[in-house]
């Protein structure tokens, strides 16, 4: 029993103090501002309605692409650049680098809109609200500087409970449950919290807002729009799509009549 207890201890202790290591390294590096300062970006006029899926794994669905396409009528364009498993920060960074002024690989010149699904890996991963919302606010203030409308897809209700990490091995459910602790406070408006901190920032005004709750609801194991706890069926895209197809139409409607 001795020498069970202390090859048991002798794996749990460094583990757990990498944990906490990282832990305190997240603590500091999530209150960094990268400052955008690139100069000017030329104005796009694009004659079309071209539109970027920008995101995590929700934004390679490619269903949700063409239901979103399929709202929008003929002759709009949708395409996407994923990020599939990326926290909010990780998009931002691999989209416009550390400092923000580097050139997307999707190029924005022709595009008018830019849909951000973002956020679900911050939520499952528990990196905090104050995270989640400063790295979207820096997705939207580089989107806006080249001239692009962000088009902000508010997080969804996914499962970030045992749902989440029932099949995980414990190492992994370990560190879940210390990031729910340090970043989380182990509350459990989880959500909701991640909302209110993001439309609390400026560069949450005057911002076109999709709230996904009427189109997809929150994740339930028997619901037929979610396969999983973090992803959308193809129901769920197509629903979800619509909704975001719904609320750039808004716009374009109430540009014309200005």
């Amino acid at each position: 029993m001795k020498r069970i207890t202390a090859s048991y201890l002798s794996i749990t202790i460094p583990v757990c103090l990498c944990l906490a290591a990282g832990t305190a390294v997240h603590l500091d590096c999530r209150l960094l501002h990268p400052a955008l300062q690139c100069g000017d970006f030329p104005a796009s006029h694009p004659t079309g309605l071209n539109v970027v899926i920008l995101g995590d794994s929700w934004a390679a669905h490619a269903q949700l692409a063409e239901s979103l396409r399929s709202e929008l009528g003929a002759g709009a364009t949708v395409r996407r650049d994923a990020f599939p498993g990326e926290t909010t920060k990780d998009v931002f960074i691999d989209s416009f680098g550390e400092n923000g002024c580097k050139n997307p690989r999707a190029p924005l010149s022709d595009v008018r809109y830019a849909v951000l699904v973002v956020g679900v890996n911050d939520a499952v991963g528990h990196r905090g609200a104050d995270f989640y919302s400063h790295h979207l606010a820096l997705l939207v203030t580089g989107l806006r500087a080249r001239h692009v409308q962000p088009v902000i897809v508010l997080l969804p209700r996914v499962g970030t409970t045992k749902d989440a990490i029932r099949s995980e091995l414990w190492y992994r459910s370990a560190k879940h449950a210390l990031f729910e602790l340090a970043m989380d406070k182990a509350e459990s408006d989880t959500i909701d919290r991640y909302r209110r901190e993001f439309l609390s920032q400026p560069e949450a005004r005057n911002a076109i807002l999709v709230d996904p709750d009427q189109a997809i609801g929150r994740y339930s194991p028997g619901s037929r729009l979610w396969h999983n706890p973090s992803h959308l069926s193809l129901d769920g895209d197509n629903s979800l799509g619509s909704a975001i197809g719904q609320a750039i139409l808004h716009d374009v409607h109430a540009e014309h009549q200005n």
